[in-house]
């Protein structure tokens, strides 16, 4: 059964409606809805002039079916306030995805006139949510894209960070021989790095460029080192090159 963790909070003005089990806006609209780097990102705008933006993933990734509550490393407008989906879901959009979520519906968040219009009957309900108290910032499309996009790249960096850490177990030999670094895995899949004759040696890169050519990235994406220096990694490294 799928479990949806924060419902909106303004659910006692609009109704509901159930889909097996799960709690959904009644009306809402997909203002996009794009990939970014493996990852699904919708934008809706929902019947009270807010928009919330959404991000899929599938169950490789580190944070599938967890609470947004477990996920407070990430940065995002507001904090993240959903979570749910999995194997045939309905919302945000049909997938087979887990989804996080945000809303700009909090303190400074200001309304969207249009959307209310557009997304609501000429009757007292569009009179009344005009007439509410609107003021702060209306945060556009673009800047929840752009939020999307910094979920992205955040979870990417943790998962990244954590599947570097578990795989540091499967090095059985590590070797300097001069300026060239050997790194075995215990598949026996290995990786050299030789330093460019204009640069100056160092162990940590040295090690950390073999390793990776050991696990098979080689694109220049995937060779970044800024994903693995955090402070646990830098500790194991230091260990390693004693």
């Amino acid at each position: 059964m799928t479990e949806v963790y924060g419902i909106n909070k303004y659910e006692s003005i609009i109704n509901n409606i159930k889909i097996k089990g799960e709690k959904i806006m009644k009306e809402f609209k997909t203002e996009s809805e794009f990939e970014y780097k493996g990852y699904t990102c919708v934008v809706l705008a929902q019947r009270l002039g807010h928009r919330c933006g959404y991000i899929g993933f599938n169950k490789e990734n580190l944070f599938y079916e967890k609470d947004y509550d477990d996920m407070c490393e990430i940065d995002v407008d507001g904090g993240l306030t959903y979570a749910g989906g999995g194997s045939n879901s309905k919302y945000p959009i049909e997938s087979d995805l887990w989804w996080v979520g945000f809303d700009c519906a909090h303190g400074g968040d200001a309304k969207d006139l249009n959307i209310i219009r557009e997304l609501n009957d000429e009757n007292e309900h569009l009179n009344f949510l005009l007439s509410m108290s609107n003021y702060g910032t209306v945060k556009s499309l673009e800047y929840c894209i752009q939020e999307c996009r910094n979920v992205v790249n955040q979870m990417i960096k943790i998962n990244n960070k954590a599947k570097a850490k578990n795989s540091f177990s499967q090095v059985i030999k590590h070797i300097i021989n001069g300026t060239t670094t050997i790194v075995t895995l215990e598949n026996g899949n290995k990786g050299v790095a030789r330093l460019h004759p204009d640069d100056e040696f160092n162990e940590y890169e040295g090690f950390m460029y073999a390793y990776n050519r050991a696990c098979g990235f080689e694109t220049e994406e995937n060779m970044k080192l800024k994903d693995y220096t955090n402070e646990e990694l830098i500790e194991e490294l230091e260990r390693r090159l004693k």
